[in-house]
């Protein structure tokens, strides 16, 4: 899947939405290839909307 916005890691598109569940929570998060992960969130779409806004606060400070 790609995102709006690159991992502030490592600059990737993409990534994917992965249940939480398989971190032992319950919800969707955002995880790029490099494993960096986004909030725990109620819905795929929410997941997905608190990445590329968490990341477009960030962009700069990595850089």
């Amino acid at each position: 899947m790609r995102f709006d916005y690159p991992c502030p890691f490592c600059s990737e598109h993409d990534g994917n939405v992965v249940n939480g569940l398989q971190s032992g929570s319950d919800g969707f998060q955002v995880q790029c290839a490099c494993g960096a992960r986004g909030p725990l969130c109620v819905t795929e779409t929410e997941a997905i909307e608190a990445w590329n806004s968490g990341v477009r606060n960030l962009q700069g400070r990595f850089e």
